[in-house]
């Protein structure tokens, strides 16, 4: 039996943090005297074609606690075309203006 485990499409990344904050968590671990590691490859996440700059943008916001902006923009892209679990690669940005709130 051939099994074909090539990627065919890109896909995100993998599920580990990057490589600097995989190193920041060694250094720290080891100021700590901790157990010497033994990592196994992959120890750092890494992409694999589908991680964009606004997703970068979206952990560095995370990284240093300001997730609520996070919440903010996602509650921005809310839409009510789009069916629930619909495959995001499919689906096109809007360009109007972002709905402003109403005042209470």
């Amino acid at each position: 039996m051939l099994i074909d485990a090539t990627l065919k499409e890109n896909f995100p990344p993998i599920s580990l943090p990057k490589r600097p904050y995989m190193e920041r968590a060694k250094a720290i671990w080891e100021e700590l005297g901790l157990p010497k590691l033994k990592p196994e490859a992959p120890w750092f996440g890494y992409s694999l074609g589908e991680w964009s700059a606004d997703l970068d943008e979206a952990a560095e916001r995370a990284t240093r606690g300001d997730y609520f902006d996070n919440a903010k923009l996602l509650e921005g892209r809310r839409r009510k075309d789009v069916r629930m679990n619909t495959e995001v690669r499919n689906v096109k940005e809007h360009t109007s203006k972002p709905r402003s709130k109403k005042k209470r």
